[in-house]
């Protein structure tokens, strides 16, 4: 009776031990992947900036154009301090920017995480200077 009760002591104590050590992996692999709304009206050339998220891996970041008939010129900044340090990591591109067409989305790469920063935010105008309300969705991270 006593040795059988020790088993089941025992076999529950490794059980909670695996289920813990596998939830800490779990943990360890989720990302800020997320989508949130950015949006501003534009059309006069100004830079408009998303909100700051925290930045938690080397992933790209996502964007999706939800306008039907605006181009979105996207920058992936890194930041620790707010928006007033601010630095283009945006990577991939010849200018430094992503034009996101109409209904599409992409995969923005940038090296937010890589020079040390933990906060990203989109800055985006519209590309051609049309007036109209920019609006998308966006994940610092991605899957």
């Amino acid at each position: 009776m006593k040795v059988k009760t020790v088993k089941r002591i025992c076999l529950s104590i490794i059980t909670g031990v695996v289920i813990l050590s596998n939830a800490g992996a779990i943990m360890t692999f989720a990302n800020n992947h997320i989508d949130t709304e950015y949006s501003a009206y534009g059309g006069d050339g100004g830079d408009y900036a998303s909100d700051i998220r925290p930045k938690t891996d080397r992933t790209s970041a996502y964007a999706k154009n939800l306008n039907t008939n605006l181009t979105h010129r996207i920058e992936v900044i890194g930041t620790n301090s707010g928006y007033n340090s601010r630095d283009n990591c945006t990577e991939g591109t010849r200018w430094g920017y992503y034009d996101l067409k109409p209904g599409t989305y992409k995969y923005l790469r940038n090296t937010v995480y890589e020079k040390g920063y933990r906060n990203a935010y989109l800055l985006f105008t519209e590309a051609n200077h049309k007036a109209g309300w920019i609006s998308g969705l966006w994940s610092p991270d991605s899957i």
